[in-house]
């Protein structure tokens, strides 16, 4: 399990500074306290590309704070 939360950890480093802090702030606090379907799940998000991540994490920031 260690190397695949390693593994995780290394994705969650991405080219737009925004993401890369959300998740590397997220998979150093709480990555460990995932359950195997929601690493599973994470994993998986993470292979959108950072524009997608962006839109779909921020945008829903945006339209409440209007």
């Amino acid at each position: 399990m260690s190397n695949e939360i390693n593994r995780i950890k290394w994705k969650c480093r991405r080219g737009m500074r925004e993401i890369d802090l959300l998740l590397r702030e997220f998979s150093k606090n709480s990555i460990k306290n995932l359950s195997n379907n929601d690493l599973s799940l994470f994993d998986e998000i993470l292979d959108y590309d950072d524009q997608k991540l962006f839109i779909n994490l921020f945008g829903i920031l945006i339209v409440i704070g209007t």
